[in-house]
């Protein structure tokens, strides 16, 4: 079981890094939820300080606005060698990032 939220959270920073690369649905935040740029940052700076969810959450949501998140590509590999176990169903739903 152990391993296999090490693998969720390497698996969330790999689909990430994917989908900046231009595969996947394009998702873009909108001016009214504060910019496309601020949104972005906010999850860059919870990708260097966050707790592992939010980390993984993050990772995600970056990974969902392909080419807009490109400032982020580096902060995503940093974390490739993390061994933090997360649990990968709750992903995509952690409410505290958005």
């Amino acid at each position: 079981m152990r391993e296999v939220r090490k693998m969720g959270f390497a698996l969330g920073i790999v689909m990430a890094l994917f989908v900046l690369t231009g595969f996947g649905a394009k998702h873009y935040t909108t001016p009214q939820n504060g910019g496309a740029g601020d949104a972005i940052a906010r999850r860059i700076a919870l990708l260097r300080s966050g707790k592992p969810q939010q980390k993984a959450a993050a990772a995600y949501w970056l990974g969902q606005q392909r080419a807009a998140a490109a400032s982020a590509v580096d902060p995503l590999v940093d974390l490739l060698g993390d061994a933090t176990e997360v649990t990968p169903r709750n992903i995509a739903s952690v409410r505290s990032i958005r």
